[in-house]
């Protein structure tokens, strides 16, 4: 790409040089006039300190529409109303691992050219970050997991102040030594001592959202036993309430087998309600 300057150019441009206080707009300025002097772009990129690319990005701006003022506010985008909402649409159902790949999809699918810079912005001006996905179970219903809601909704109206409400649990963390980050000189390695084997416990709690109280109970194994066990517990934590509604996790054996004989260590008037939404159970946060 050549390119030639008038006299009348040239001299306007190192007119506006001198008195040009935004450095990205004098940058533009020498680009084009060392470009016209036969210099090479990277040639220009080098004594510019940035990308080959970039110098020609600038070089097309100035021979499209003499541009040299950046836009902080953004260009306008390659895309329409609707493409922009499908792709919209199509980045919230799959997850992509490089921009690159987007670019593609782009490309491919409206005919479409991006950059990875270009696609990066986008992105971010349309409200997507880079971060990782959260895991959920892979036993987890949706379906069942919005109907449990709507019912807790419901329950939370039609539930008297001398009741309580809890969601209740079993977890099994393991203890094993997990290396975190932390400011560490330069050049050190700062040694961490590791556990000689991985202990697992068990444990059996419950959590009242309207308090935020916890009762728990560390427990051999769970089954049948320890959980009447963890019922009792519960009753005398909560002896002045007539109702107790329990929302566990899963509707696990250990619980549905006996859970006649459970069902009157806490009250004859308790009730106990199952769910198979694990990401919705607050205790397995308050666990982590």
């Amino acid at each position: 790409m050549t390119l030639e300057l008038s006299t009348a150019q040239k001299k306007a441009l190192e007119t506006q040089h001198r008195v040009e206080r935004d450095g990205r707009v004098r940058d533009r300025i020498k680009a084009v006039l060392l470009k016209s002097e036969g210099w090479t772009n990277e040639a220009i990129g080098q004594a510019l300190r940035i990308h080959p690319e970039t110098v020609a990005e600038h070089l097309r701006d100035w021979v499209r529409e003499e541009k040299l003022k950046p836009e902080n506010g953004g260009s306008q985008s390659h895309l329409t109303v609707q493409q922009t909402r499908a792709l919209e649409q199509h980045l919230q159902e799959n997850t992509y691992l490089n921009v690159s790949d987007i670019c593609g999809y782009v490309a491919h699918t409206w005919q479409v050219i991006y950059t990875v810079s270009g696609m990066t912005k986008w992105l971010k001006t349309h409200n997507f970050r880079y971060k990782q996905p959260r895991s959920t179970p892979a036993k987890a219903d949706l379906r069942q997991q919005e109907a449990f809601i709507e019912a807790y909704l419901q329950l939370l109206e039609d539930t008297p102040a001398h009741e309580s409400i809890l969601f209740i649990d079993a977890v099994h963390p393991t203890m094993a030594t997990k290396i975190s980050y932390g400011w560490i000189k330069k050049g050190a390695n700062k040694p961490i001592a590791t556990t000689a084997s991985k202990t697992r416990v068990n444990i059996i709690g419950a959590i009242e959202l309207k308090t935020m109280t916890v009762t728990s109970e560390f427990v051999e194994t769970v089954n049948a036993d320890s959980i009447k066990s963890f019922f009792a517990k519960l009753r005398q934590s909560y002896l002045q309430a007539q109702k107790l509604h329990m929302c566990w996790i899963n509707q696990a054996t250990t619980v549905a087998k006996p859970s006649k004989t459970l069902r009157c260590c806490i009250t004859s008037n308790s009730t106990i309600c199952h769910h198979t939404a694990p990401t919705l159970t607050p205790l397995s946060d308050c666990g982590r």
